[in-house]
C-alpha cells in the first residue's frame, strides 16, 4: 500500500514537472507573430500599422480598432486593455493572461476525468497531455482568446455533464450567463452556443413541461445570451463584416479536403456511435448528445460556407469533440490508466507537426528573429525593408517588447523601412520602390507572389523568410 502511494506521488510529481517545462516554454517566447503583436496593438488602442511610437489610447480606441482590425468580438481584446495597464513591457507578462485561461482549461480537464474515472492518476496522465498535444499547447501562451474560448468550451461541457440532470432555472441561468460571458472570446463559440442552446432546447422538451414552465426556464437561459449577442452584433460585427461574406478557410461545402480532415472524419465517427447508441436503447452520456448537437450545426453552417470546419478555426468543436472521444474510448473502457494514456500519447505523437521543443511557439518563426538579431548588428546595411506582415511584429520589438532598450543603437525607426498593407495600392511601398540593403519578406506575405523576388536570395537554405539583395 505505501509502495502504491509512493509511486503514485512521484508521478504525480513528474507530471507537474512536465507541465512546468512546457509552462514555462511557452511563457518565455519573446517574440509574436503577426496576429499576436496585432492584438497587442489592437488592446493599446491602436492598430497593426499605426505610426511608431504612437500613445496609447483608451477603452473606446480599443473597441474602434477591434471592429476594424480583428474578427473576434472583442471580449479579449478589452480584458488585455486592462492588462496592460498593470505591465506593457514584459512578454512574459503579455503570455500569462492567455496562459490563466489555459490553465483554467487544463484544470476543468482534470477535475472532468477524475470525476469521469475516479482514478487521479489517469486524470493527471490525460491532463498533462494537453501540454504536449500540439493542438492544445500551441495555444498555451498565445496572444489571442483562443484560450479563453477553450475554458469556456470546457467548463459548458463540465456543467452539462455533471449539474443538467434536471434543467432547473438555476443551472439554466448559470449556464445562460457563463456562455454569455464567453461569446465575447471568438465567434468560434458563437457557433458551439448554438449547438448548447438546441441541446437545452431538446432537453426542456423531453421533460415535458406545459408552455408557460417550457418559455420561464427558456427566459432564465436565453434572455442573458440574447443580450450580450445583439450588443456584439450591434457594436461589432455589423462593422468586421457588413456583407455577411464568408472568410477564406475550410468549407465543407467548397472544398473536398475537408471531408478527409480528421477533424470530420473523427466527429463523424463519434457521431455515428451516438446515434448508434440512442437506436440501440445505451444511455447516452450528456456530454455526448452535446458534442452530436454541436457537429451537427458546424457541419451545416460549414456546408452553407458561413464558418469553417477546421481545426483552428473551429477550436470550440476540436475541444467538445477530444472530450467525446477521450471519454469514449479511454474513460469508460476497463483498460490499466498506463495502457490508455500511452495508447493517447502515441497517437498524438503520429499526429504530430510541431516538435516538443517548439510547442508553444505556433506561427512563430523563431528563427527568422534570431538571424535578425544577427543582422541588424552590421552597421554597413543602412536601410532594411519589413514587409507589412512584420511591421506589427518589429513594432513591438522595439517599442514595448525585448529589443526596446536596443532601439537607438540600432537605429530604429529611421533605418527601418516599415511596409503597411492598405487596400489603396499607392499607400504600399513595394519592396523595389525603396533602396535597401535587406528586405526581410515573410513567407506569408501576399506580396512575394506579387512581386518578383529574383533579384532577392535567402541567407541560407533553411530560411525562406529573410532575403539579401544580389
Amino acid at each position: 500500500m505505501l509502495a502504491k502511494r509512493i509511486l503514485t506521488m512521484m508521478t504525480l510529481i513528474v507530471c507537474v514537472a512536465v507541465i512546468a517545462v512546457f509552462s514555462y516554454n511557452a511563457l518565455r517566447n519573446p517574440w509574436l507573430w503577426f496576429d499576436e503583436s496585432g492584438q497587442f496593438w489592437i488592446s493599446k488602442g491602436l492598430n497593426h500599422y499605426s505610426e511608431v511610437y504612437a500613445a496609447s489610447g483608451g477603452l473606446g480606441d480599443v473597441i474602434e480598432n477591434n471592429r476594424h482590425y480583428n474578427l473576434d468580438p472583442g471580449g479579449f481584446s478589452v480584458l488585455l486593455y486592462f492588462w496592460l495597464l498593470i505591465n506593457d513591457s514584459s512578454t512574459f507578462f503579455l503570455r500569462l493572461l492567455p496562459y490563466l485561461f489555459f490553465l483554467g482549461f487544463a484544470s476543468v480537464v482534470f477535475l472532468y476525468t477524475y470525476k469521469s474515472g475516479k482514478n487521479i492518476l489517469e486524470a493527471a496522465f490525460l491532463t498533462t497531455l494537453l501540454f504536449l498535444w500540439e493542438v492544445t499547447a500551441n495555444e498555451m501562451g498565445e496572444v489571442r482568446g483562443y484560450t479563453m474560448e477553450m475554458c469556456g468550451v470546457v467548463g459548458t461541457v463540465y456543467l452539462i455533464r455533471f449539474h443538467s440532470t434536471l434543467l432547473t432555472k438555476r443551472i439554466l441561468l448559470v449556464l445562460g450567463i457563463w456562455l454569455s460571458i464567453f461569446c465575447l472570446s471568438r465567434y468560434d463559440f458563437v457557433v458551439f452556443v448554438i449547438g448548447v442552446s438546441l441541446w437545452v432546447f431538446l432537453g426542456l422538451l423531453h421533460e415535458r413541461l406545459s408552455f408557460g414552465k417550457l418559455v420561464a426556464r427558456l427566459a432564465y437561459y436565453a434572455v442573458p445570451l440574447i443580450v450580450v449577442l445583439l450588443v456584439v452584433l450591434v457594436v461589432m460585427l455589423m462593422h468586421q463584416n457588413p456583407a455577411g461574406s464568408a472568410e477564406s478557410y475550410l468549407y465543407l461545402g467548397s472544398s473536398a479536403h475537408a471531408w478527409l480532415t480528421p477533424l470530420f472524419l473523427f466527429g463523424a465517427l463519434n457521431a455515428l456511435l451516438v446515434i448508434y447508441d440512442y437506436k440501440k436503447g445505451v444511455v447516452v452520456l450528456p456530454s455526448q448528445s452535446l458534442f452530436l448537437m454541436v457537429f451537427l450545426v458546424y457541419c451545416l453552417l460549414s456546408l452553407l460556407r458561413i464558418f469553417p470546419l477546421d481545426v483552428r478555426g473551429s477550436m470550440a468543436l476540436t475541444v467538445v469533440l477530444t472530450i467525446a472521444l477521450v471519454e469514449r474510448f479511454f474513460l469508460i473502457i476497463p483498460v490499466h490508466s498506463y495502457i490508455k494514456v500511452f495508447v493517447l500519447f502515441c497517437l498524438i505523437q503520429v499526429c504530430r507537426t510541431t516538435p516538443l521543443s517548439e510547442l508553444g511557439s505556433t506561427n512563430i518563426d523563431t528563427k527568422t528573429f534570431l538571424e535578425f538579431t544577427e543582422l541588424k548588428q552590421n552597421t554597413s546595411y543602412d536601410k532594411l525593408f519589413v514587409d507589412y506582415w512584420m511591421n506589427p511584429d518589429f513594432r513591438y520589438l522595439y517599442e514595448y517588447g525585448a529589443l526596446r532598450n536596443e532601439a537607438q543603437k540600432d537605429g530604429y525607426p529611421d533605418r527601418f523601412v516599415l511596409q503597411i498593407d492598405d487596400d489603396d495600392p499607392s499607400k504600399v511601398v513595394m519592396p523595389g520602390e525603396v533602396d535597401c540593403d535587406y528586405y526581410i519578406i515573410t513567407r506569408f506575405s501576399k506580396f512575394t507572389k506579387q512581386y518578383d523576388m529574383s533579384p532577392f536570395r535567402p541567407l541560407n537554405d533553411e530560411s525562406q523568410d529573410i532575403y539579401q539583395r544580389n
